[in-house]
């Protein structure tokens, strides 16, 4: 051993050295620890104070992987650690210029429907290791394209119905205005049962403005959206989420009296709002009514159909039928019968007897006409049946006696 010969080395006593170790390797660990965490805590802050986001977050995240352990990799990518890097303010930058926050509000995150379920990683199956690989995208939505894909890992069966829409048939045609999953339920803050119907019509003015700002002031828009009623049709009402179709196609317009006799057909919720169940079964019985029920029983779509329920009361600007501005009320309504009829007059609309059956109170003289009709054509055709009926039995008793008289 090397050293002065006369160096002089003292034994440490066994059951000293026993009770020592620990003390010294715990205060080694604890130090290591203290020295890492200080460094995660401030050179990543100087680094972004710096605009150097990126490395920030390489050195954060090889810090927690230190502290962990090697082995520990699989599940160091777990959301917290995730979220101590993406909580602070970085930045990707695109292609194009621009750039992309990838800041993500660890509040938000963790109450959405993925935050206690699903590993970041599940979505973002292309971060490997830390510092990440680098990524690059041609603008913002060719990041969403990309991160799209993950959704369909886990809905499929959502997928499936999506890729029958008309949304899905813009996306393949190449439009990349299109919505993706993302657009609708958000990214990292995703509400759990999906889009709440409230919150639909918001949704989709991102894209459709202007038939939003009809359907907000309508007589729809203005139950849902100012008044919570739930049971007042949202956008997906009548444009199912996932397999919504061309409402420009004749496909589509041959349906809408189908679409709106789902509400207006439920006599509960009718006369919840004092409105009449029985104005799709009115529609059904004269001419514009008979002709749709027509072509839909022999499938054959003419190219232009008789008028359905949008063609007069709107489509997403539907209001009260008392509204001075509603297309249906009477001062209104010689207009609106003008698109299809051009010759009408003041007398055209004066015939028709809306959508509510005649009654005692409500058009009498047709209810009166109609019910005396109901009673004197069958006591007519009774009566001549009678008549009949009489008359072949004097037939019969004629020619029994003849046939007495000659015998």
């Amino acid at each position: 051993m090397p050293g002065p010969a006369d160096r002089i080395f003292r034994r440490i006593p066994p059951l000293a050295a026993l009770l020592i170790s620990p003390v010294l390797g715990t205060v080694f660990v604890l130090g290591f620890i203290f020295l890492t965490l200080a460094a995660m805590a401030i050179i990543p802050v100087k680094l972004i104070r710096r605009g150097r986001g990126g490395r920030a977050a390489g050195l954060f995240l090889a810090g927690a992987v230190l502290l962990g352990g090697p082995a520990a990799w699989g599940q160091a990518v777990s959301n917290e650690m995730c979220i101590n890097c993406h909580k602070l303010p970085l930045q990707m930058k695109l292609k194009d210029g621009s750039s992309v926050s990838l800041q993500i509000p660890a509040a938000d995150f963790g109450k959405s429907a993925h935050g206690s379920l699903l590993l970041c990683t599940a979505c973002h199956t292309d971060i490997k290791k830390v510092p990440h690989d680098k990524l690059e995208f041609e603008d913002r939505r060719a990041l969403s394209l990309h991160y799209s894909r993950a959704c369909t890992s886990c809905h499929g069966g959502k997928f499936k119905e999506f890729q029958e829409g008309i949304h899905w048939r813009l996306l393949s045609a190449g439009d990349r205005r299109a919505p993706l999953c993302a657009d609708c339920h958000g990214a990292h803050a995703i509400t759990k049962g999906g889009v709440a119907k409230g919150f639909t019509p918001q949704a989709c003015a991102k894209c459709h403005e202007k038939p939003y700002r009809q359907y907000e002031t309508s007589v729809h828009g203005r139950g849902l959206i100012q008044n919570g009623a739930k049971d007042v049709p949202g956008c997906s009402t009548c444009h199912p989420s996932h397999t919504g179709q061309d409402p420009r196609k004749m496909e589509f317009r041959i349906n809408i009296p189908q679409l709106c006799a789902d509400c207006h057909q439920n006599k509960p919720l009718m006369e919840k709002y004092g409105l009449s169940s029985q104005v799709v079964s009115t529609y059904l019985e004269d001419f514009h009514g008979a002709s749709i029920s027509l072509y839909r029983e022999q499938r054959n779509l003419p190219p232009r159909l008789t008028a359905v329920c949008t063609d007069c009361h709107g489509i997403h600007d539907i209001l009260r039928v008392k509204d001075p501005d509603s297309k249906v009320v009477r001062e209104n309504l010689m207009r609106t019968c003008q698109k299809c009829h051009p010759d009408a007059s003041l007398n055209f609309p004066a015939s028709w007897l809306s959508h509510y059956p005649p009654s005692t109170t409500r058009y009498p003289l047709v209810f009166f006409l109609r019910l005396f009709y109901f009673i004197f054509v069958p006591a007519i055709i009774a009566c001549m049946l009678f008549h009949v009926g009489l008359d072949f039995a004097a037939e019969l008793r004629a020619r029994r006696r003849s046939r007495k008289e000659r015998a």
